[in-house]
């Protein structure tokens, strides 16, 4: 569940099944960087030299991940 914010932050909570560090290492795998909130809520952000290609390549990540 992605959660709305109006800045270059995204949080979103993974499901209750899905172990966080686990999630977050898959990430890091991909070079991926995000933190965790606390609990299921994960943190990504944004910045300058972000395009849209790394986003793309961030979604196909995010949407391939089995855990």
């Amino acid at each position: 569940k992605v959660l709305p914010i109006d800045t270059n932050i995204v949080l979103f909570s993974l499901k209750k099944e899905y172990e966080v560090d686990k999630f977050l290492s898959h990430l890091e795998d991909y070079q991926i960087k995000a933190v965790s909130m606390g609990g299921q809520t994960i943190r990504f952000v944004t910045h300058l030299d972000i395009n849209t290609e790394m986003i793309k390549r961030t979604i196909n990540v995010l949407q391939a991940i089995r855990l």
